[in-house]
């Protein structure tokens, strides 16, 4: 995939090799020119390297520009005509542009960053369009007028509150305003995974004899052997069979391996065969397994099976750290949604070490 990294590098190629003179750079999310400049009025001194601001942000679009402008700044030094005051404006104290522009602002960088397609479109919609959803969109933006409309419209300590402080603070920082709103993020935690909520391996293992349709076997089955979440098992592939290998989804790719190495074979999941899906979004295909689910009468959702590999994680002595990145989510998550049975190994093993200490006090005759 080319990075925007690698358009501004063809750019001064290009600028290179045409003998332009300017270079073009990216700080802070924004592209600027640099080229041995005279010095800027009031200043003294003989001509060096200087870079010059334009304030446009780090996109494709914004670097067709910046390059237009690099080579009429290019020809205006090799004519003598160049004018500093071009480029040098009154310093200003508040950004003057509107939350309408900040937020495609935002947009533009988001998908400058990533491809455009169903699944980052879903991301942008409900991560970051939907909380921006409740600003008033011609007035300025501020610090103030974020943390109303967050006290306003989300509860403290849920995850709208996350999201939405999280977005906030996304288009805060590249307006460059100072603000505090990370702080605002509260104590949402993901909810707690009971042991006697969860299937047996036994159960699993019958349920999935249970289906006759080859494509339901399929997903069901590699769901059982990797824990992956709904819509990842239309992101995998096996080019490293047994190790799955999730390709995109709801977090970056990552390797998993089964942890019962058997079930992979014995379930033949090494050719591929999924349920039609005509909605291909992240929500889409998470609903069509939910659904299937329910019409194959499975005693337990499809979620169950992913807690079900990380209870499984636990009894072959995988530590936590391991398990999260297999999983595809942080150590913290991790140890919040399976607290049950971190604390009971913990638990179980410092009572071996006491029990099984020579020197610990016995019991009266």
């Amino acid at each position: 995939m080319t990075t925007l990294t690698d358009w501004i590098t063809k750019a001064n190629e290009r600028l290179k090799g045409a003998k332009i003179g300017v270079a073009i750079e990216l700080r802070n999310d924004r592209l600027c020119l640099r080229a041995t400049l005279p010095p800027k009025p009031g200043e003294a001194g003989s001509p060096h390297q200087q870079r010059i601001s334009l304030g446009i942000f780090a996109n494709v679009e914004g670097l067709k520009f910046v390059e237009s402008e690099a080579q009429i700044v290019g020809g205006l030094l090799a004519q003598g005509r160049f004018d500093w005051s071009r480029y040098i404006e009154e310093p200003r104290s508040q950004p003057p542009e509107t939350i309408s522009y900040w937020i495609k602002a935002l947009e533009d960088k988001y998908f400058s960053e990533r491809p455009r397609n169903s699944t980052t479109l879903e991301t942008w919609k409900h991560e970051y369009l939907k909380p921006f959803s409740l600003l008033p969109e011609n007035i300025f933006l501020s610090e103030e007028r974020l943390k109303n409309a967050l006290l306003e419209w989300t509860d403290a300590n849920t995850r709208s509150r996350r999201r939405y402080a999280l977005a906030y603070a996304k288009i805060a920082d590249l307006a460059g305003l100072e603000h505090s709103l990370r702080e605002l993020v509260g104590d949402y935690a993901f909810k707690a995974v009971s042991p006697r909520s969860l299937p047996s391996d036994e159960l699993i293992t019958q349920s999935y004899q249970s289906i006759s349709d080859q494509a339901w076997r399929w997903i069901y089955g590699v769901m059982a052997a990797y824990g992956l979440r709904n819509h990842e098992a239309y992101f995998l592939d096996f080019e490293d069979y047994p190790i799955a290998y999730i390709n995109r989804g709801k977090t970056n790719e990552r390797f998993i391996w089964p942890l019962y190495p058997e079930w992979p074979d014995q379930w033949g999941l090494a050719e591929i065969s999924r349920p039609y899906c005509p909605q291909k979004t992240n929500s889409g295909y998470g609903n069509r397994i939910s659904k299937g689910f329910r019409q194959l009468k499975i005693p337990f959702s499809p979620y169950n099976l992913r807690h079900s590999w990380a209870r499984r994680s636990f009894a072959f002595g995988m530590d936590i750290t391991t398990a999260a990145k297999m999983l595809g989510h942080s150590t913290k998550i991790h140890a919040e949604i399976y607290r049950h049975w971190i604390d009971r190994d913990s638990f179980n093993r410092i009572y071996q070490q006491l029990i099984t200490n020579p020197d610990r006090p016995l019991p009266p005759c």
